[in-house]
């Protein structure tokens, strides 16, 4: 039975889904082995069609931690990979020029994030929003000879504002917020199941949270499609073909 590989963003993301998430698996009596491992940022904004490819980045980040751990393709069943949206699907009056911030400030209740550059980083942004619709297409990765279902799941602008309402978070803050996630979730899965539902996106199922008009429309609003990956690793939605 090959096993379940998380790759996350970074280690507050692990810190933060890993223990509810082995509860609620350990409930419903499933034995597959859950891997986390974080990558070192968002692997999901690298890239070009030009160049190496996003999913080459993610292959890379995949092979590096079999690599470490001496498993080999063939011993992953699905590798879900968590995200960010970063307000990647929002218009580009939603990015609105300052001087007075150091780094990009969201501002989810007007609909807008302030940043000292713009246009940049609404570009950056956009190719963002690009990759990942690419991605979620794609549905598999490729790890040598083995082709491997790959889900990703998002948190609206980041995990942060969609578990707490705080998107602008320091790093010290999401370490506080995550060690109060695990302890408040780690052993009632029920609870933990109970908020990712409240956070689902679309008509229920994993393709239709993808949809690139309800991102745009919901780019600065709470939201998460875990809820939807994990019923897919549960075997109550099928694994998209």
């Amino acid at each position: 039975m090959g096993a379940i590989l998380f790759l996350t963003e970074g280690v507050t993301d692990v810190m933060t889904l890993e223990a509810p998430l082995r509860s609620l698996f350990q409930r419903e009596g499933e034995e597959r082995p859950l891997f986390f491992h974080a990558a070192n940022g968002d692997l999901t904004s690298k890239g070009s069609s030009r160049s190496k490819s996003t999913r080459d980045y993610i292959k890379k980040e995949v092979m590096g931690f079999l690599s470490e751990t001496k498993l080999r393709p063939s011993d992953l069943e699905l590798i879900v990979e968590t995200t960010d949206l970063d307000a990647s699907f929002a218009g580009k009056e939603a990015y609105v020029h300052s001087e007075e911030v150091s780094r990009q400030t969201y501002v989810p209740e007007k609909g807008v994030a302030y940043v000292e550059d713009a246009e940049g980083l609404y570009e950056m942004r956009r190719k963002k929003g690009e990759y990942l619709l690419f991605l979620v297409e794609g549905r598999t990765l490729w790890l040598k000879r083995e082709k491997i279902p790959h889900l990703i799941c998002y948190f609206s602008i980041n995990l942060e504002h969609a578990l707490y309402d705080e998107p602008n978070c320091r790093s010290h803050e999401k370490k506080e917020l995550a060690s109060r996630f695990e302890e408040e979730y780690a052993e009632d899965p029920d609870a933990f199941l109970s908020l990712l539902r409240k956070l689902a996106r679309g008509r229920g199922d994993y393709l239709s949270s993808w949809e690139e008009t309800l991102l745009r429309k919901s780019a600065f609003e709470r939201g998460s499609n875990l809820f939807q990956g994990i019923r897919i690793l549960l075997g109550q939605e099928a694994i998209p073909q």
